[in-house]
């Protein structure tokens, strides 16, 4: 459904690394869409093409998804913003057809069908609701003070929990504590995580020294990162009628392995700007808070591997690399296929479809709504940085380029993912990604995506 002109150029259905440049459209004739179970309340009788504003979003979405998806991939995303405002004229495209692209006429694309689509085009989806801000009842409050981390030895760490009045809490009285320790800090690789309440020993300050049980891999190397979770139960009746869970902000800390001074990890993505649309970020039960632990743990040798298996659930299993999670996730409804992660607690592991959760309600195509500046770009930097490699029983079952694993998170259509591993793109490990799409180049994120020029305009600002 491509328009003429600017206000009707596809978004680049290129990545700004891994997608094809241009996308063919196909010859294939198309089928009405029966949306009869998709979208209850659409009208049972035809609407009429110029009821532009009567359509339904959601089964809009899912028309998209079944005519027009296979050609732009990136969804609603596929289109310029002023060009979503235009309805009449892209319904009139959309029954006539433009250059390359065929004609929808009604025997094909139905009346109320067309309605609908072009709500979903028109319309961004609802921002998730904002969760209430946490009760503040005693307040935990956790600090790193030091650490010893050498490359095959056990971690030494020193910490301290305390209150919003300065008393320090003994580990016994605080529902978790857990210090993890990962590096190397310029790409993870590895992480040791302990729940350190058992061993942890008092000292005359109040703080809690701990040495951990595994020992770092013995060739970690560069610098490695210190993140502490920690929470304190109110029990009902204490805080309020019913139990309330207080939580402690995760610090990070860096320290020198074999660096001769620390080196912390690059800032791609700050909390405070996903709590510009989150509220408060706090996953994995609410106690998880700082990007800067989510990353840790969230690297290119980690999948859900352990938790697949729990469940017996379908393989290969996924990896979790946080730059292609968190482009899926934030892609959402516009992938062309379901994202499953199986996770939660040993105890309850479920398969989480996390192209089904709250839809990104900015404009996904400009990178700066998360991104630091130019932290999008494709870099040596980046191309340096270790691919993701899934292996089941020795064997590699999944295997990305870092550019490639950061980019098919948003492009995730076959034609995306032919390009990123054809001999032109270098495939595998050998990504020469950056001929094209590095800075400067004639397909950079920045040319190809809506970056705007403006860095400080205000999360919390929805469009």
């Amino acid at each position: 459904m491509r328009g003429t002109g600017n206000s009707f150029r596809l978004a680049t259905c290129v990545t700004a690394v891994a997608a094809a440049v241009l996308v063919v459209w196909s010859t294939n004739p198309l089928g009405p869409v029966d949306l009869a179970s998709a979208a209850p309340n659409a009208a049972p009788e035809r609407a009429p093409t110029s009821d532009l504003a009567g359509g339904d979003r959601n089964a809009g979405r899912i028309a998209f998804r079944s005519q027009c998806q296979e050609c732009h991939p990136q969804g609603r995303q596929s289109f310029e913003p002023e060009s979503r405002g235009r309805l009449s004229q892209l319904a009139t495209t959309i029954r006539e057809g433009d250059e390359e692209m065929p004609a929808f006429p009604p025997n094909v694309l139905q009346d109320d069908v067309l309605a609908h689509v072009l709500a979903y085009i028109a319309h961004p989806a609802e921002p998730e609701v904002r969760p209430e801000p946490q009760p503040r009842v005693r307040g935990v409050n956790a600090e790193i003070l030091d650490a010893t981390v050498s490359p095959g030895q056990p971690a030494t760490v020193r910490v301290r929990v305390k209150d919003d009045q300065g008393v320090a809490f003994a580990p016994g009285a605080l529902a978790s504590l857990a210090v993890t320790i990962g590096g190397p800090t310029i790409d993870y690789r590895w992480f040791v995580r302990e729940d350190i309440r058992a061993r942890a020993q008092a000292q005359p300050d109040g703080s809690l020294q701990y040495v951990f049980a595994a020992p770092l891999p013995a060739d970690a190397s560069g610098s490695a990162a210190v993140a502490i979770e920690s929470s304190l139960v109110h029990l009902a009746g204490t805080a309020g009628p019913a139990a309330v869970t207080e939580y402690a902000y995760n610090p990070v800390r860096y320290f020198a392995l074999t660096d001769p001074a620390p080196v912390p990890h690059p800032t791609i993505v700050q909390t405070e700007t996903c709590n510009g649309c989150h509220g408060a970020l706090a996953l994995h039960g609410g106690g998880r808070r700082n990007v800067e632990l989510c990353v840790i743990c969230h690297n290119a040798v980690v999948a859900d591997t352990d938790k697949r298996n729990i469940r017996a659930g379908p393989m290969p299993p996924e990896s979790v690399l946080f730059s292609n999670m968190v482009h899926r996730i934030h892609t959402n409804e516009d992938l062309t296929k379901p994202f499953i992660i199986y996770g939660g607690a040993a105890t309850n592991v479920q398969p989480v479809d996390l192209a089904a959760i709250e839809p990104f309600p900015e404009d996904r195509a400009n990178c700066a709504v998360c991104h630091q500046q130019g932290t999008f770009n494709i870099t040596p930097q980046l191309a340096a940085k270790t691919g993701v490699k899934v292996t089941v029983g020795g064997n590699v079952v999944r295997q990305m380029g870092p550019i490639t694993a950061a980019c098919t998170g948003c492009h995730d259509s076959d034609q995306a993912t032919a390009h990123a591993v054809s001999p032109l793109a270098g495939g595998g490990d050998a990504e020469l990604c950056g001929t094209c799409h590095g800075t400067g180049r004639q397909f950079s994120p920045t040319a190809v995506h809506r970056v705007e020029s403006e860095w400080t305009r205000p999360r919390t600002q929805l469009r």
